[in-house]
């Protein structure tokens, strides 16, 4: 999981979240053996995705065959899940809202999609 608040601001590009979470999660794995053996093995071969490209700079997109998903209920985080388990559970992971509509974490605390590109 990464946390997105206050720096970069939520309201940023999905391609800034995205390499956020790519640094947080490249530092939590590299400070972390076990935590890196737990995602490696549900996410094989993330730990050389996540890792800071020649350029020093991070990948601004999740490995393929995962997606970083923006939290609906807490603000600021982004969790790395399967993509094909996002899209097959879409509801479990955008419940609905209080006007009866699936609602996501981009839309609750990531200024909508007006904000993604």
């Amino acid at each position: 999981m990464a946390k997105i608040n206050p720096s970069p601001s939520p309201f940023s590009k999905d391609s800034v979240h995205f390499a956020e979470s790519n640094r947080q999660l490249h530092y939590a794995m590299k400070n972390d053996p076990a935590l890196q053996a737990t995602v490696e093995a549900k996410h094989p071969g993330i730990s050389k995705w996540v890792a800071p490209k020649k350029n020093g700079k991070f990948r601004t997109t999740a490995m393929k065959g995962s997606t970083w998903h923006h939290h609906p209920v807490v603000g600021g985080n982004l969790q790395l899940v399967s993509h094909e388990d996002h899209k097959n559970r879409h509801g479990d992971y955008h419940p609905k809202g209080r006007n009866g509509k699936r609602v996501g974490g981009r839309k609750t605390w990531g200024g909508g999609s007006s904000c993604r590109k």
